[in-house]
């Protein structure tokens, strides 16, 4: 549950493949991961609260990537938590 004073600032989606793979930002640092793993029953949909240490390199690199300018630089300080 996301508290009540927690903001959302922004969400970055990098699809794989056809596949969701949606980050959602917090103005906390919470980081909120929605994702498909596969097309098969059971793995689409999947949802699941991270932290930073959980993204690799390659993956925040594509979330920067991805990021609108006004929410870059919020979105880079999270990350590099």
């Amino acid at each position: 549950m996301i508290p009540l004073e927690d903001t959302k600032i922004c969400m970055i989606e990098i699809p794989n493949s056809g596949l969701d793979n949606d980050y959602t930002f917090y103005e906390s640092g919470r980081i909120y991961h929605f994702y498909d793993r596969h097309t098969y029953p059971g793995g689409q949909n999947r949802e699941e609260w991270i932290v930073v240490k959980d993204i690799s390199e390659q993956v925040k690199q594509r979330l920067l990537d991805k990021c609108l300018p006004e929410h870059l630089k919020k979105i880079t300080e999270i990350l590099a938590h």
